[in-house]
């Protein structure tokens, strides 16, 4: 962890220095010197530092050519040199390696499997082991982890390092983050819709058991005032028979003759 604190660090003096470089009107040198430094990966702040500068017509190719190395690819160096040879500067094997490297970056950034032929063509190498060295290059520089699939000639991607964003990238990352806005939006939208619904069907349903027991309630109510009525119609019919026997019995114990 410290080691690689300290190389952050070094990598920030020595891009100073060459941003300090770039600043003198030396951009050819400056360019040079950072894509053949082995440590240098990202350029931004000197690309930044060169378009503040006055760069003079004869230094222009490795202004493109620092361009090249902090948003382009591989592909783009090589469509350049077919177009315009003389105009865009030879690299060193050291600085094709770094532009293939970077290369592997920006395609693993845009998915999650390399397949080996989509690497080959974008790499420009035909070799299984060359490619696999190159993709070993970016996990020894922890700027990319994963697992090689060599029976399905594949690398996963787990992880991998972002690169410098150029104004297009930016632009492009906003209208991602534009559209997930939207979908959240969207999602939030839908789910407020449902809560909506259920806590209407939950009123309903409670409405619903409400009104079942004040039905219930009634029922019960009325089932014992109709039971209470008819106990006290039975009472009432009984009374007269029994008043009846007992004056039978008065009669008979008066001495009423019994024919």
């Amino acid at each position: 962890m410290h080691r690689k604190k300290a190389s952050t660090s070094m990598e920030s003096s020595k891009l100073a220095s060459l941003c300090a470089l770039a600043k003198e009107g030396h951009v050819r040198e400056a360019v040079v010197a950072a894509i053949d430094d082995e440590q240098l990966l990202f350029f931004g702040e000197l690309w930044d530092t060169v378009q503040l500068v006055q760069v003079a017509p004869d230094q222009r190719p490795w202004e493109q050519l620092l361009h090249i190395f902090c948003f382009g690819t591989y592909q783009d160096y090589m469509t350049r040199k077919a177009v315009a040879s003389q105009d865009v500067p030879d690299l060193s094997d050291g600085a094709l390696l770094k532009l293939r490297v970077l290369s592997v970056l920006s395609l693993a950034a845009r998915r999650r499997e390399l397949d080996y032929a989509t690497l080959r063509s974008a790499l420009g190498v035909e070799e299984q082991r060359q490619l696999e060295d190159i993709v070993m290059e970016c996990m020894h520089r922890d700027m990319l982890r994963g697992k090689f699939d060599q029976k399905n000639a594949r690398v996963a991607v787990e992880y991998v390092a972002g690169r410098d964003a150029s104004s297009e990238d930016t632009t492009h990352i906003l209208r991602i983050l534009s559209e997930w806005e939207t979908n959240v939006a969207s999602v939030i939208s839908s789910l407020d819709g449902k809560r909506s619904s259920l806590l209407a069907a939950q009123q309903a349903k409670t409405e619903e058991v409400r009104r079942a027991e004040e039905n219930m309630e009634q029922l019960q109510n009325e089932a014992k005032m109709t039971s209470a009525g008819a106990k006290g119609t039975a009472r009432s019919g009984a009374a007269p028979s029994g008043a009846s026997q007992k004056r039978g019995r008065t009669a008979q114990a008066g001495g009423v003759p019994m024919e």
